[in-house]
């Protein structure tokens, strides 16, 4: 089974961004080794949410702070930096959901 890594971009989404988190830990069953999520400064609740989930699942969840605002660019670029060791990458922003069982069907390919 191939290694797959989420990695998500993500600014002032506290409104969405357990949404996407849980689409990807929906993934488990079908090879979701890590989601790297790298958060442009966020001014909202982003960061405490992100911080929550990486307690709850600490060998899935990786949370990454700008130390300033880096745009959209930026930030995925930072996010690509933290990417790890992964055999394949699927890239969100954090307002992205994924369906269930779609690691599974990549699986079969």
């Amino acid at each position: 089974m191939k290694k797959i890594s989420v990695l998500i971009i993500t600014y002032n989404q506290e409104d969405v961004i357990r949404r996407t988190l849980d689409s990807a830990l929906q993934q488990l069953d079908g090879g979701l080794y890590q989601i790297v999520i790298n958060d442009d400064c966020s001014k909202d609740e982003t960061w405490n949410i992100l911080q929550a989930y990486a307690s709850q699942y600490p060998e899935v969840v990786q949370p990454y702070r700008n130390n300033t605002n880096k745009g959209i660019y930026g930030n995925a670029w930072e996010l690509y930096a933290h990417r790890g060791d992964a055999d394949l990458f699927m890239f969100l922003d954090g307002d992205d959901i994924l369906c269930p069982g779609l690691f599974a069907r990549v699986q079969s390919y």
